[in-house]
Formats: C-alpha cells, sequence, structure tokens
C-alpha cells in the first residue's frame, strides 16, 4: 500500500458582499501507510479483495488483498477485512481489532494503531467475525454526531467471553454488548449476531440474530427421543450507551 497525493477541495460561497471560504483534505491521502511494493508477482495468491470508500470522497478507497496461506511474511497475521470511517482506518485481522490513530493528525508517516482487548477470543474466532459500519460523511460533524462501528462473530458466547457483539464510537476506547440480556430460561439457548449497526440520530442500534432451540420429540415403547432444532432470525432494537 503506498501513500497518495494529497487531495484538496476549495469551497467559496457568497452571500451578499461576504464570501465564506473552506479548505478540505482528505486525511487518508496524507499518510505514507507503507513501503511500495511489486505486488505482480503475488497475484496468483490472492484470493479476495476487501475495500473500503471514504465516507466524504466517493473517488478516494483503501484496498486490502488477502492472501493464501502460501503468502505469509508476519507470523500467525492476516487481514480479514478493511474499513476506512471519517477519522480512522479499521483492520480486522486473525490476531483482533486493529484501529488507527487520528487521520487528521500525527507525524503523516508512521501510522500508529491501537488493539482493543477482547478477552477469551482465539485467532479461529476472527474468522467468524465481521466489522459493521453505518456509512456517513462527517466532514462539517456536530457535536452529536458520532462514528460508531460494531463487531459480531459468529458463534455461540463461551463462560470466558463477555459477548460476541460490540459496538463503540470514536475514538473506539470503551466497547460495549449488543447481545439481549437472557432471560433465566433462556440461558441455553443459542443466539449468534447476524448484524448490528447504530442510528445515532435516534440513539438506537439496530441488528438480527439467530436463534436455534432444541426439541425433544416424545416416543413410546422404549425408543430414544429425536432431538431437533428449530432455527429462527430474531430482529432486535435497542438503546445504545
Amino acid at each position: 500500500m503506498c501513500g497518495a497525493r494529497d487531495i484538496l477541495a476549495e469551497s467559496q460561497f457568497r452571500h451578499g458582499r461576504h464570501q465564506f471560504c473552506s479548505l478540505g483534505r482528505e486525511p487518508i491521502v496524507q499518510w505514507a501507510l507503507a513501503d511500495i511494493v511489486e505486488i505482480g508477482e503475488l497475484l496468483p495468491n490472492i484470493i479476495n479483495i476487501k475495500v473500503s470508500k471514504s465516507p466524504c470522497a466517493g473517488d478516494v478507497a483503501v484496498l486490502g488483498f488477502l492472501f493464501d496461506d502460501d503468502v505469509n511474511d508476519c507470523s500467525d497475521l492476516a487481514l480479514l477485512d478493511v474499513m476506512l470511517t471519517n477519522t480512522r482506518l479499521v483492520l480486522l485481522t486473525t490476531l483482533g481489532l486493529f484501529i488507527s490513530e487520528d487521520l487528521r493528525y500525527g507525524s503523516l508517516y508512521m501510522l500508529k494503531f491501537s488493539k482493543p482487548n477482547f478477552c477469551g477470543f482465539e485467532r479461529d474466532d476472527y474468522y467468524k467475525a465481521k466489522i459493521w459500519y453505518n456509512v456517513q460523511c462527517l466532514a462539517n460533524q456536530e457535536n452529536y454526531e458520532l462514528d460508531y462501528i460494531s463487531l459480531t462473530f459468529n458463534k455461540d458466547k463461551t463462560l470466558s467471553q463477555e459477548s460476541t457483539c460490540f459496538y463503540s464510537y470514536d475514538p473506539f476506547k470503551q466497547w460495549h454488548s449488543c447481545l439481549p440480556r437472557k432471560k433465566k430460561a433462556e440461558r441455553f439457548i443459542s443466539q449468534r449476531a447476524v448484524s448490528f449497526l447504530v442510528d445515532y440520530q435516534q440513539n438506537t442500534g439496530i441488528g438480527f440474530l439467530t436463534q436455534q432451540e432444541e426439541h425433544a420429540d416424545e416416543l413410546h415403547d422404549g425408543q430414544q427421543p429425536v432431538h431437533e432444532d428449530e432455527h429462527h432470525v430474531l430482529y432486535m432494537r435497542m438503546s445504545i450507551m
């Protein structure tokens, strides 16, 4: 991945005898994200490409290349997904979620990342994870406007895991569960988050769950009961923090 040239946009507005001028800069193109590499020889090893467009510039995007197992420059580390928000570059990898510093500030050369700690999740769990982002341009951000992202794992929660669905807002330091609390009678029912997005204007999170329930059909004459699973897709709506 290499840095692109700066893109500057100047807007002028007139109202009567007054003129207003604003100068904007797309944050991601200011950074030299890595050394320039020759990717031609690696093309046969690419198994997928992830693209994330800038929320405010339709002609600016980040491309992430997913390689097969024959390309392994970093031990156990592989890219799974990429997301570009208004101020951050978010990378989902086999070693967890990495979130960049604010793209509007910094050295513009060495981009630093932080890694939230999701307790109890292993490398294999991140293959089942997905980032969700409600794309919105916040070029003229108001105090009530926030960038939210969420992370879902397509798996059942274990005892060592707080949740399998999390959400947070910029700067993505505090993460909250987006799984509904189970009633006591539902503690053995499997629930997995399919998707979760945040509507900040209504202070609400919206998502879908898959729920699996096991039933045993009663049989007679000493026959063993037959266990059948019922799958349901549930709509959920919850207030966010």
